[in-house]
């Protein structure tokens, strides 16, 4: 189901390569990058059960992943 096509899109490079496309976009627009993606899979590399920072385990972050996004989102901004 559901769960089996994300978990593919995931592990075999799909969502990686989304990514990398729109990162390389921004570059050439100019654009600034919050580059989330990377520090999820670093996270989950460093053994983190990235799993467990999804409410639905598919796809949607938890509260508390939010708030990280938002701070990270907000440093980028400013800066910091």
């Amino acid at each position: 189901g559901l769960a089996k096509t994300f978990s593919e899109i995931q592990n075999t490079g799909v969502l990686e390569g989304y990514f990398d496309g729109a990162k390389e976009v921004c570059k050439e627009l100019g654009v600034e990058v919050c580059d989330l993606y990377s520090v999820w899979k670093a996270m989950a590399q460093s053994g983190v059960n990235v799993t467990e920072l999804l409410s639905n385990k598919l796809n949607h972050p938890i509260r508390e992943y939010h708030y990280y996004i938002a701070v990270k989102l907000l440093e980028k901004m400013l800066g910091v």
